[in-house]
């Protein structure tokens, strides 16, 4: 079985902002996520948040990170004309 293709990226993640969000895909909380980072909580959530800011879509941010991280599609509202 071959994993799901995920949404191209307008920039890549860094390390850090790619380890918050398989943290946050597993259901750590921000506080969590950032003991095992060992940074402050303000940091882990700027890593997902600088994360969410580069995935494209219009789902709430933490829903768009996960399901960009497991590979769903990441949704977008057509334009209004």
């Amino acid at each position: 079985m071959t994993a799901p293709e995920r949404t191209e990226l307008s920039q890549p993640l860094t390390p850090a902002e790619e380890h918050a969000v398989a943290l946050l895909s597993q259901g750590l909380t921000y506080r969590q996520i950032a003991e095992a980072l060992g940074c402050s909580h303000r940091t882990a959530r700027n890593h997902i948040e600088n994360a969410a800011a580069k995935i494209p879509g219009d789902l709430p941010l933490q829903h768009r990170v996960v399901n960009w991280y497991r590979g769903g599609k990441v949704w977008t509202f057509p334009p209004e004309t």
